[in-house]
């Protein structure tokens, strides 16, 4: 199916770098949580007062535990690296990161809910906003780009023109309008 296919819901196609997102956690989220229930199951369920059986070299519970949260939080920090990495190298606009960003934080989440102690979602966060940054970097230059054009179309059109702006004091304006909005 293609960009969008098989989301289980109208709307329109997501761009690449989000539908590759939304596939790669709709197959490996699943296998995630299958190995939460299968570790719980094999290793945490044991019978007894909580504390190690006694044998040497056996793990407590709560050791137990700990390496599966461990183990979640690299598995879980692989797949948004892997997420990030797609996003990063295919999103053609910053429209495109942030919704690959969505769907990242989507697809993660069941883990969180799972297993919150793995901290996936912190994980997943932190490099949502790393996308965010960059989106907001990549629209600040297409605004800076514009005002560009803007303030040299000015100059151009006031060749004597009764009220244009002389050539320094647009130019002094679109500098001020620049820093203002934090674009340099």
């Amino acid at each position: 199916d293609g960009p969008g296919g098989g989301r289980g819901e109208a709307g329109p196609p997501l761009p690449l770098c989000a539908e590759y997102t939304r596939q790669l956690g709709a197959l490996v989220v699943p296998q995630l949580l299958q190995m939460i229930t299968a570790w719980r199951e094999l290793f945490c369920a044991q019978p007894g007062d909580g504390e190690a059986d006694g044998r040497p070299g056996a793990l407590s519970p709560e050791k137990k535990e700990a390496m599966l949260i461990d183990a979640l939080g690299e598995l879980g920090a692989s797949l948004v690296e892997a997420c990030r990495r797609a996003m990063a190298a295919e999103a053609s606009d910053s429209d495109d990161l942030l919704a690959g960003a969505a769907q990242l934080l989507e697809a993660v989440a069941p883990l969180h809910e799972a297993l919150p102690e793995a901290k996936v979602v912190p994980c997943a966060t932190r490099a949502c906003e790393g996308l965010a940054k960059r989106a907001i970097e990549d629209r600040m230059a297409a605004l800076r780009e514009e005002l560009a054009g803007a303030v040299g179309s000015l100059v151009g059109e006031g060749d004597g023109a009764a009220g244009a702006l002389p050539d320094s004091e647009l130019r002094g304006a679109g500098e001020q309008i620049a820093a203002a909005g934090g674009v340099a």
